[in-house]
């Protein structure tokens, strides 16, 4: 386990740390698993709000901006918290 520990994670470091940025903003955006597996509104994530204002007659256009607004921000945080790692681990394969 030490050698696992000192030897492989650290290079793979920025790799897994871009994997899980990845991998948050996907799993942020599913709209469709929300849908389907949640019963009760109040176990129903932001995204889905954010659809359930546009309607068939009318659109609520400044709650939609302001939801889509804090939709964004976690998003945003994290990457910007996480890019030198997001960063490194995408280019980690290419040729020096």
């Amino acid at each position: 386990m030490r050698i696992f520990f000192n030897i492989i994670i650290p290079p793979s470091h920025p790799g897994l740390i871009a994997t899980g940025v990845y991998t948050f903003i996907l799993a942020w955006n599913e709209f469709l698993f929300a849908v389907v597996f949640t019963n009760t509104i109040d176990a129903r994530p932001l995204t889905i709000g954010i659809g359930t204002l546009i309607g068939e007659y009318s659109t609520e256009w400044n709650q939609l901006m302001a939801l889509s607004f804090m939709a964004s921000v976690p998003l945003i945080l994290v990457f910007l918290f996480l890019q030198k790692y997001f960063l490194q681990g995408l280019t980690a394969g290419s040729v020096k």
